[in-house]
């Protein structure tokens, strides 16, 4: 959370910015740094949160900031083409968190995470003494398949993930019966809102591009069941002067192929 709050300030005081926002397929799927290297005048900001909608952060830099710089937002349908919406709530709360946080807190987050970096793989469900107590108890040492950099991009390296059979059932479960998908009248709705934010950024000189994150196998193919292009993606295509990407539809599976059915190992995150 402290990492997250220090780029959400840092977005906000730089209008001009590249925000990345989406949950942790964006975190994991899109590196901050091969960003930067197509905008290297402009600051990257990693703004996306695990398992939430970024239609209320979108929102915000629309309707709040004077932001006329990129945002790049991953379009995940299970969030946020959900019908509660309930996926938008955690970032509510960050945002409020944000705006009331002191200066000495806000100077601490970089602090901490640069310590940190330095001692242990960043790891939001690790403490130090975790991983020191894991030290000893293996002979082999700690095998990790995820680190945060300070940046809070997500280096996956699926390859050394003993669970990994156990994450791909959680995915293909989260997939198959998470929420219920909206109808065409909350559709509408969502369009419209989304349609007004774009507008209020375009106005600015800024632009929104929605990219379609990638998905696997048996994931993918309830995606699909679920929420079909035709009454979801492509409807938000048709929003007026907004770029959308759809890597599948220009990419093999193979270059976009997700270990755990739903995000990219850092192997491919670069490429992709």
């Amino acid at each position: 959370l402290g990492l997250w709050t220090s780029e959400f300030a840092f977005a906000r005081a730089h209008p001009d910015a590249v925000l990345l926002m989406g949950d942790s397929r964006v975190q994991m799927g899109i590196d901050p740094r091969a960003v930067s290297a197509a905008f290297p005048s402009r600051a990257v900001c990693q703004l996306a949160v695990p398992s939430t909608s970024p239609l209320l952060l979108l929102k915000h830099f629309a309707r709040e900031t004077d932001f006329r710089g990129e945002v790049l937002c991953g379009v995940n349908p299970l969030f946020i083409f959900e019908q509660s919406r309930q996926l938008e709530l955690p970032i509510g709360r960050r945002i409020q968190q944000a705006q009331t946080e002191s200066w000495i807190a806000r100077w601490e987050h970089p602090l901490r995470a640069w310590l940190q970096a330095r001692v242990v793989l960043l790891r939001s469900d690790l403490s130090i003494s975790s991983v020191f107590k894991t030290l000893r108890q293996s002979r082999n040492g700690l095998s990790m398949y995820l680190r945060i950099r300070e940046d809070r991009h997500g280096e996956a390296d699926f390859a050394h993930d003993p669970s990994l059979k156990e994450r791909l059932r959680g995915a293909q479960e989260q997939a198959e019966t998470f929420g219920q998908p909206a109808d065409p009248a909350q559709m509408d709705r969502i369009l419209d809102e989304l349609q007004t934010d774009v507008t209020a950024i375009q106005q600015r000189g800024g632009r929104v591009t929605f990219i379609a994150m990638p998905s696997s196998g048996v994931v993918r193919i309830a995606e699909q069941q679920r929420y079909p292009a035709e009454a979801y993606w492509k409807r938000l295509s048709t929003l007026t002067k907004v770029n959308c990407i759809d890597p599948a539809a220009e990419f093999p599976a193979s270059a976009l192929h997700c270990a755990d059915g739903a995000h990219l190992d850092q192997s491919v995150a670069w490429e992709f």
